[in-house]
């Protein structure tokens, strides 16, 4: 019985001997493994960097032609353009450019408002060789949320000068300048149905 014992026990020494060299052999094997798969990886990372690369610059050049495209062609088209997105769209609301008859001459007014309701606000320019009208565009739209803005080229201004021309400046005195504006106001409160109207002259 002692011999068996003997026999098996080195047969087992044996084998937890040789196990850290079978350890060893497979360490070396996963290193081998590891190193021989590193240049794929590299591989695989350059062309995925190539392959971004080249999809950000066909983006670029694509949003780079969408921005020429939409640039418009003349004043014309950029005026259409300005039009349709300051057009008033709700259902109450109100967008005029018409002539009225002021002071013996035709004259243009703009009414804009969201809504007809709101007060209304008569905004006068600086007078005869300025006009407000053409870049209301950009400093008026806050105020149509809650008045309905009224712009006048006055006489000799804008689009009422264009009318009536230069035949009109020996009418273009301080009393009747200052009649024509009592005027429009009058008009605006008949036309839109309002006791009162607010000034702003700047």
């Amino acid at each position: 019985m002692n011999e068996v014992l003997s026999i098996v026990a080195p047969k087992k020494l044996a084998l937890t001997a040789t196990d850290p060299l079978k350890n060893s052999g497979e360490e070396r094997l996963v290193s081998r493994t590891r190193k021989s798969d590193h240049p794929c990886a590299i591989k695989v990372l350059r062309r995925l960097i190539w392959n971004l690369l080249t999809f950000l610059v066909v983006l670029a050049t694509m949003a780079g032609r969408a921005q020429e495209t939409a640039k418009p062609a003349s004043r014309a088209e950029a005026t259409v353009i300005i039009a349709n997105a300051r057009k008033i769209v709700t259902p109450n609301g109100v967008e005029r450019l018409e002539r009225v008859r002021i002071g013996g001459i035709d004259q243009w007014v703009s009414i804009r408002g969201a809504d007809r309701r709101n007060p209304v606000l008569l905004y006068i320019h600086g007078g005869p060789g300025y006009v407000s009208i053409p870049m209301s565009w950009w400093f008026s739209r806050g105020w149509e949320e809650y008045f309905t803005v009224v712009q006048w080229d006055q006489r000799g201004a804008g689009r009422t000068y264009g009318k009536s021309g230069p035949s009109i400046e020996p009418t273009m005195t301080i009393e009747r300048m200052v009649q024509d504006g009592i005027e429009v106001s009058q008009f605006l409160a008949t036309h839109l149905k309002k006791k009162k109207i607010i000034i702003l002259g700047l």
